[in-house]
């Protein structure tokens, strides 16, 4: 389940990328951020969330303060920055197929 998070998460930010059309140091800048924007969203809303649905109580609620919030921040920072590593072949696509 975590990999498909994961997975969506980077879709996401594909999306943004491709329509900001962010390059270079801005898109490194903006992994950052979205792995930050993506720890506090996990955080607060999805593992919460997630615990209610799967009925899990405590164990995934309080996953981030359990791992240690600054732990957590930077592995979601380090989701960032691969993700903005990795994107620019998939997001630079020919006019002729965006066209279409």
């Amino acid at each position: 389940m975590h990999m498909m998070v994961g997975a969506m998460y980077g879709i996401v930010f594909a999306v943004i990328v491709r329509m900001a059309k962010l390059r270079g140091s801005n898109l490194q800048i903006s992994g950052i951020l979205y792995g930050v924007m993506v720890f506090a969203v996990s955080a607060w809303i999805g593992l919460p969330l997630a615990a209610a649905i799967l009925s899990s109580r405590d164990q995934i609620t309080n996953m981030a303060s359990e791992v240690g919030y600054g732990t957590f921040l930077v592995e979601h920072m380090m989701f960032g920055v691969a993700a903005a590593l990795v994107l620019p072949p998939f997001t630079h696509w020919p006019s002729a197929l965006v066209d279409v």
